[in-house]
């Protein structure tokens, strides 16, 4: 089967990974696997030393290079671990969600108890010019705020 592999840079929790292609090589699964899992594939390759991620079309996922072990000159034992947020990215992308937390902006309509918020009422006070004889009003007003003089 064919490997491709790449120099990725990025973080393991990022979904759209910037990978570089080092070579292209062919290999054999050498254990019954789980995709989810780790892989063990022996391949024939020249060089590792700049390959730490890896794509197998015949899965149609990308893979962690975590372990290499040489078995002989150019022949590499390669332990992989799937990487589900770049195999299935096109996936993640369509989705429509909301982001209860966020680094920098956080949103105030919902309720998150990691961040505390307090709206302070406004209230304003104004004098009526002829007053109130007898009993006791409240007058109560909704709508935007304006500048009491």
């Amino acid at each position: 089967m064919e490997v491709r592999l790449y120099r990725c840079a990025d973080l393991e929790k990022i979904v759209n990974k910037e990978i570089q292609l080092v070579e292209t090589v062919t290999g054999d699964v050498r254990e019954e696997i789980e995709l989810f899992e780790n892989l063990v594939i022996r391949v024939e390759v020249n060089s590792l030393s700049n390959a730490n991620y890896a794509y197998i079309d015949y899965y149609g996922r990308y893979f962690f290079i975590t372990k290499s072990d040489s078995i002989c000159e150019g022949i590499y034992d390669l332990y992989l671990q799937s990487d589900v947020l770049m195999s299935f990215q096109e996936y993640f992308e369509e989705w429509e969600g909301i982001v209860k937390r966020q680094e920098n902006k956080y949103n105030l309509l919902l309720n998150d108890n990691s961040f505390k918020i307090y709206q302070n009422p406004i209230v304003i006070q104004k004098a009526f010019p002829n007053g109130f004889s007898g009993q006791e009003y409240v007058l109560l007003c909704g709508g935007i705020p304006i500048e009491v003089e």
